[in-house]
């Protein structure tokens, strides 16, 4: 009796394709449970609930904390909350993984000034103007020469 062999080249390409691609983005292949949990909490902080839309952001980041949109989304909640400490840990991870966002700045400026941290506010500010003129720039010459 001829067994029949199974050929894994395809699925060895694609699992090697996945870990490179880990490797090069840092960030582990979605099933997509992560996206939804960020849906999720950011519907529940459109309807005004904070502690809803933190849980899920939590869960999201727990599930792929390589995402910076999910730890700046939830410093916002941890801001709304009065949780200062854990929005300035959540917006400087955010920053960390995606240092060309501007608005991951400017929320943790913004989380300064409301803590009357006036002079520590200077900085992201500053940084967040730096990047939003960058983009500007690189968008007027899209639209112009391109």
């Amino acid at each position: 009796m001829k067994q029949k062999r199974v050929d894994l080249r395809g699925a060895a390409v694609i699992g090697l394709i996945m870990g490179l691609s880990f490797l090069t983005c840092g960030k582990p292949p979605s099933d997509g449970r992560d996206k939804r949990l960020n849906e999720e909490g950011l519907a529940a902080y459109k309807t005004g609930n904070v502690v809803a839309a933190q849980d899920k952001f939590k869960a999201a980041v727990d599930l792929n904390p390589g995402e910076a949109e999910y730890h700046n989304n939830r410093g916002i909640c941890q801001l709304g909350m009065g949780d200062l400490a854990g929005a300035q840990s959540s917006f400087e991870k955010a920053i960390g993984l995606r240092s060309d966002i501007a608005v991951y700045e400017q929320n943790l400026g913004l989380l300064f000034y409301r803590a009357g941290r006036y002079m520590e506010a200077v900085h992201p500010f500053e940084e967040a103007v730096k990047k939003a003129q960058r983009i500007r720039i690189i968008y007027f010459f899209y639209y112009w020469f391109l």
